[in-house]
């Protein structure tokens, strides 16, 4: 193996290892900085990562795993409401839930929780 496989096999575990910890612990992170932080890595070093190994922003990688979580705490307690799953998500009231919703994913909380309830397989 050379310098250049060596170097693109270990910044590919790398982001690999930022994207578990962004999954495990999303609740907590709410901006790339803190990501970063938790990831022990300059803001700037995990943008060029993300970017280079996922294709997308790392914004918009927490994004679509903050909706993942979302429509995870649905599938699991279907009774639950809007600020129960997003105090559940991490996020701090139902109304934050609303614009992160509509605002990234044109969609409210009653469309998503109807189409996660009655469609096993829902993408975005």
């Amino acid at each position: 193996m050379n310098n250049k496989e060596i170097k693109k096999k270990r910044g590919l575990r790398e982001a690999q290892n930022a994207a578990l910890i962004l999954k495990s612990d999303i609740r907590s992170i709410r901006h790339v900085q803190d990501w970063a932080f938790k990831v022990r890595c300059s803001k700037t070093k995990l943008n060029r990562l993300i970017a280079k190994h996922y294709g997308i922003s790392p914004k918009m990688l927490m994004m679509l795993v903050r909706l993942d979580s979302i429509i995870k705490v649905i599938k699991k307690h279907p009774e639950m409401g809007c600020y129960g799953v997003a105090n559940e998500c991490g996020l701090r009231n139902d109304k934050v839930l609303y614009q992160f919703l509509s605002r990234n994913f044109d969609t409210s909380f009653s469309e998503l929780r109807i189409k996660t309830l009655c469609d096993s397989d829902l993408q975005f």
